[in-house]
């Protein structure tokens, strides 16, 4: 096919030039694109930090621990007589002597057949009325033999002035000696006869001694049979939970076997463990009579220096997002010392109404509270102290690596190496003595990318004062410029009127 020469030389020629120069300007674009971006130069401005002044602490210092929740304390409850157990409650709440069941202080838990010690009741009180009986004869005894002596001991008397008598008229030669020899003779008789019955009058008198001893003991005897016939019923010692459950109606217990265990449940028990470091501020604790403080319902008690201070505790525990409070006190060492393992110190807190709540959080969360504190329960202990020592409280945002706070002082970083005594719910308290830092310094709580200490810096406060200075004086310009051109409209109208 024949084409005109224009066009023949259009495709030939000028088409090929067209797509080279379209490749070398694409190559062109995509070299600038390959480009690094231009680096912004840095704001010669200074650093802008955030500050927050430093406060000094005042109030309590909780200490926050993990527990577990114990019985106040168990009562194993053995049999003291031996026999058959003939019933398990009352007629109409056997059910409920049953493991897991709570049962009332004096209620009804065992009953052992009480026949064989009815039985030697009955004769251990025969027993003592013979003795008494025993008794009675024997005075009755002793009063007659006393009247007896009495008798001899006056014959006695007589026959005694009768020889003397008779003596005399045998040395006047009035009598002979025949009556002489039977005056004696009469004498030895009646002294004889006295010998005999006060003898006699002294067995009967320790024959009473032996009677008597024999009524005590017979007395006792039947005390020791009331007693164990008393011990076929076993009453529940305490409000509490039965535990555990070893017996059951128509089998036979010796003495000592164990019945069942009670949990009281008057009081309730949280073991917790103290680091060493929570031991100081035990320490440290200031009681209510030094702190001047008037708290209600406060008992501290006071203790010696091998006991653990006593604080007021907070026992909380969570449940379907609301949280419930008990209140307690730190009530003694479990053991005493450290846990050699654990290097901790094992501690007791005590709870005497583990059965009234009270809601710490009040949310929208309709939530009942637990009706007690049971066994097992894993709780938050927060110990309420009162440090006798002065501390300052920062964010714990302002703690630097290596305890080191930056402050800002005259416009200038500072740096200060602290002791952090506690870091509690984001605050960070801090030892007062021997620390330069004071109430009320500037305390950096923003991050820097660059801490020198020296270095001049911007805060945010003086930021907002110097922006609202400025704004402040752009105000009047402003306003000032609105008026000038407000004038300048009214004059320019008149213009253009004469124009027209």
């Amino acid at each position: 096919m024949n084409l005109p020469r224009p066009v023949y030389i259009a495709i030939r020629i000028v088409i090929p030039l067209l797509i080279l120069a379209a490749g070398g300007f694409g190559y062109v674009k995509l070299k600038e694109l390959r480009k690094p971006p231009a680096r912004s130069r840095p704001d010669p401005g200074l650093p802008l930090v955030e500050t927050v002044p430093a406060k000094i602490h005042t109030g309590e210092l909780t200490l926050h621990l993990d527990g577990t929740v114990v019985p106040y304390r168990e009562i194993n409850l053995s049999s003291e007589v031996a026999g058959r157990v003939v019933s398990k409650g009352s007629e109409s709440e056997s059910k409920n002597v049953r493991a897991g069941r709570f049962v009332k202080k004096g209620d009804l838990l065992v009953g052992i057949d009480p026949q064989d010690y009815r039985l030697d009741v009955d004769r251990q009180t025969q027993m003592h009325a013979q003795a008494v009986a025993s008794i009675d004869e024997t005075q009755a005894e002793i009063g007659n033999s006393r009247i007896q002596a009495g008798l001899l001991k006056l014959d006695h008397e007589r026959q005694t002035a009768d020889l003397v008598k008779v003596k005399n008229l045998r040395a006047e030669g009035a009598a002979t000696e025949t009556d002489q020899d039977n005056a004696e003779q009469n004498h030895r008789l009646s002294q004889s006869a006295l010998s005999k019955e006060e003898n006699n009058l002294k067995l009967l008198e320790a024959r009473l001694r032996r009677l008597e001893s024999a009524r005590d003991l017979a007395g006792t005897e039947l005390q020791k049979a009331q007693l164990d016939q008393s011990r076929c019923t076993i009453f529940a010692p305490c409000d509490g939970v039965i535990v555990e459950d070893h017996v059951e109606v128509d089998s036979f217990v010796q003495r000592g076997a164990m019945l069942m265990k009670i949990q009281d449940t008057s009081a309730t028990e949280v073991r917790t463990s103290l680091r060493i470091d929570d031991v100081y501020w035990l320490w440290q604790h200031k009681s209510i009579a030094e702190s001047g403080s008037d708290e209600t319902g406060s008992n501290e008690t006071p203790r010696n220096e091998w006991e653990i201070p006593d604080v007021p505790v907070w026992v909380t525990y969570e449940l379907n997002g609301a949280t419930f409070r008990w209140d307690g006190r730190l009530a003694r060492h479990e053991g005493s010392g450290l846990d050699e393992r654990t290097r901790t110190v094992p501690c007791r807190v005590l709870v005497s109404n583990p059965t009234s709540a009270s809601r710490q959080n009040v949310d929208d969360v309709a939530t009942l509270p637990p009706p007690a504190l049971y066994r097992g329960m894993f709780v938050t202990v927060q110990l309420r102290t009162i440090p006798r020592e002065s501390l300052i409280e920062v964010p714990e945002r302002a703690i630097r690596p290596g305890s080191v706070i930056w402050k800002v002082s005259d416009g200038k970083l500072k740096r200060l190496e602290v002791r952090i005594a506690r870091v509690i719910d984001g605050r960070a308290l801090i030892h007062a003595s021997n620390s330069d830092l004071s109430e009320g310094d500037a305390v950096v709580v923003s991050p820097l990318s660059t801490e020198t200490s020296g270095m001049a810096v911007w805060t945010l406060a003086e930021k907002a004062a110097a922006e609202k200075k400025a704004a402040g004086k752009e105000a009047p310009a402003k306003v000032k410029q609105q008026s000038g051109q407000k004038s300048g409209q009214k004059t320019s109208a008149p213009a253009s009127g004469a124009a027209g």
